[in-house]
């Protein structure tokens, strides 16, 4: 039975690309820290081989590497996505050290097929409309620049020393297991709760991609023929401002919600850029196109938190 690693698994794209997975006839391998939060895999928990694993640790994460003998891994882990995660230190630990020690590690482990590596579409800067991977990356956040970083360390090993690897750059993944104080989770608390919300930002636009069709384009990416770090932009080729996309939420749960708009827009979001992704390349190269429309994304997203709210209201 072939294995497959998750680094990262505890997190948003990693519980649901490990639940996913736990639905195939691979044997399942997720690497967390100590004090990982396991409340998305709660109850899947007995399916899993859990390890702890801290990818700063190179002795420990090559032990664990050759133990396994994974034939796929997928390295979701990652730090600052969230506004709040800020910590510089934390930054470079997590995306660029402990991507360099998977690489490491990961050299004298045989039988890999491919890594999946996920960048993020924050190392395209403040780029504007529709945004092709051969465009310069021009990331004026710290995340971005750790992003970046991580995909060049992943690119280099993947010609140079022959791990086969792709990388899959995220635009906005949304949906159910968002984490807590996201704008997919605190429009569904406030249509749930029917609590007032403040939101800033309103004209702030983004590529809204529904987390399932994103787990597909992962999967797609590990069976695919492309092993020497190419890069494929994974979002819905279109993109809506904050506002519209509340609006919508509003529309397809038949909810209204009360927001108190800050015109004011956040650091945050004037450095993510308005652009969307360009999808041909992963459109033409894998055969993926998203199948879920916003409004069904927002619909089923609706619908889960309805029935799981209790995982975001104390």
């Amino acid at each position: 039975m072939y294995k497959i690693i998750i680094t990262g698994a505890s997190g948003f794209v990693g519980a649901n690309l490990t639940r996913n997975l736990l639905k195939t006839k691979y044997e399942i391998h997720i690497f967390t820290r100590k004090n990982s939060k396991l409340w998305r895999l709660e109850d899947v928990k007995t399916k899993l081989n859990r390890h702890i694993v801290n990818l700063n640790n190179l002795k420990i994460l090559k032990t664990k590497l050759l133990e396994i003998k994974p034939r796929f891994v997928f390295h979701c882990a990652t730090y600052g996505v969230l506004p709040s995660q800020t910590n510089f230190s934390k930054l470079i630990k997590t995306n660029v050290i402990g991507t360099y020690n998977l690489l490491q590690a990961l050299e004298e482990c045989n039988g890999l097929s491919k890594l999946v590596n996920l960048d993020s579409s924050f190392v395209y800067g403040q780029k504007h409309n529709s945004i092709k991977e051969n465009q310069i990356a021009e990331p004026i956040t710290p995340y971005g620049i750790m992003k970046l970083s991580q995909t060049n360390l992943v690119r280099y090993y993947s010609i140079e020393r022959k791990i086969p690897s792709i990388t899959m750059r995220l635009f906005t993944p949304f949906g159910r297991f968002d984490q807590p104080g996201r704008l997919i989770t605190d429009i569904m608390k406030s249509l749930i709760t029917k609590k007032p919300l403040t939101l800033f930002s309103p004209y702030s636009k983004r590529d809204f991609i529904h987390i399932d069709d994103t787990i597909n384009a992962l999967i797609l990416a590990s069976k695919s023929p492309f092993k020497n770090g190419e890069i494929f932009n994974v979002g819905s080729g279109k993109y809506y401002s904050v506002k519209e996309f509340v609006t919508l939420a509003s529309k397809v749960s038949k909810t209204k919600i009360d927001v108190n708009w800050k015109n004011k827009q956040r650091e945050f979001d004037k450095l993510g850029g308005n652009g969307y992704a360009n999808i041909r390349k992963i459109s033409e190269n894998l055969g993926w196109k998203p199948k879920i429309t916003i409004q069904e994304g927002l619909l089923k997203s609706y619908k889960w938190y309805k029935k799981n709210i209790h995982l975001y209201v104390n």
